[in-house]
């Protein structure tokens, strides 16, 4: 059982839980018959919510996402058309979110290696409907995807939208483009057309969002725009972390940082580090401009080669 599956049976037996509790203390006290059923019940539920109160940790990525408003029906149904579009979206978002740590999305064209960033419905949630999404062992078993991250971080992206103060919010947007959200925009705007709202849920994240949260996540995804280039860079190399895959430079005086390509080894970082720190190189840098309202709000940076190296 994927660690979002127990959370949520873990949710569940502690409502039964209650409810047994309340049952028994309505229970005449004459009727021990009653009364004895009850209680083994509620010793079976004690057991049962000791056992699935650790949340392990798991490598598989899975997450529960719920909706409520007009197109559901408390937890009989929920209109085809709203859920298929949202589900597109979803997984369109972990999709880009994933194809991110390949190295710069293109601005358009088909989204590299996609079919590593596949999920699967496996249950419904149960209390207000929604779905339980996973990646299935087969998957795994034959590739190191990295889809649990992509998926934590596409959940995490459209809370930081509702909830991350703007200095916050342009932090991560360093990490992302303007497919990506373009994909958050979209998610946001089926929500608000069909007055719905959504709750969140992983294994460490639990987030429900209402109708105005939704207009506001709304409103800062499509404020968003990103010019994208490549460029050389001149200055002097003052950091060269492997760990971080990230780089430093001093150039006219000013400190300009960035990330370093997953392409390059941890290994020809540390090379940099040991004989070029201090020294004046030329780096090949992808960089990306971060606009609100058209406003340019920040400026991030992905090194794709440095030349100076002995």
């Amino acid at each position: 059982m994927s660690s979002v599956k127990k959370k949520l049976e873990y949710e569940r037996s502690m409502a039964d839980l209650t409810a047994i509790e309340k049952l028994i203390s309505n229970v005449d006290k004459n009727d021990a018959l009653a009364r004895l059923g009850l209680e083994s019940r509620l010793n079976e539920l004690k057991g049962k919510v000791a056992r699935l109160a650790e949340f392990a940790g798991s490598e598989l990525a899975s997450a529960a996402i719920y909706f409520g408003g007009k197109p559901v029906i408390s937890n009989k149904g929920i209109e085809s058309n709203f859920a298929s579009e949202i589900i597109e979206i979803f997984q369109d978002l972990v999709s880009k979110v994933m194809a991110e740590t390949l190295g710069p999305l293109g601005s358009r064209g088909k989204v590299p290696k996609k079919e590593l960033s596949k999920l699967h419905i496996t249950d419904i949630t149960r209390g207000s409907f929604g779905f339980v999404f996973e990646e299935l062992d087969e998957q795994s078993y034959l590739f190191d995807t990295g889809l649990k991250s992509s998926v934590d971080t596409s959940l995490e992206l459209i809370e930081a939208f509702v909830d991350a103060d703007d200095e916050e919010l342009q932090e991560l947007l360093k990490s992302c483009d303007q497919r990506v959200v373009d994909s958050i925009e979209s998610f946001f705007q089926v929500l608000d057309d069909n007055e719905a709202r959504v709750r969140l849920v992983n294994e460490k994240l639990d987030k429900s969002i209402y109708e105005p949260q939704i207009k506001l996540g709304l409103s800062r995804a499509s404020s968003i725009s990103y010019e994208e280039g490549q460029k050389e860079l001149v200055g002097k190399l003052t950091g060269a972390m492997s760990y971080e895959h990230s780089f430093e430079m001093l150039i006219d005086d000013n400190t300009v940082k960035g990330k370093i390509s997953r392409g390059i080894s941890a290994q020809e970082i540390e090379k940099w580090a040991k004989t070029l720190l201090g020294k004046e190189v030329s780096v090949h840098v992808h960089f990306k401009e971060i606009r609100r309202n058209n406003e340019l709000r920040g400026l991030a940076y992905i090194l794709n080669s440095l030349s100076g190296a002995p």
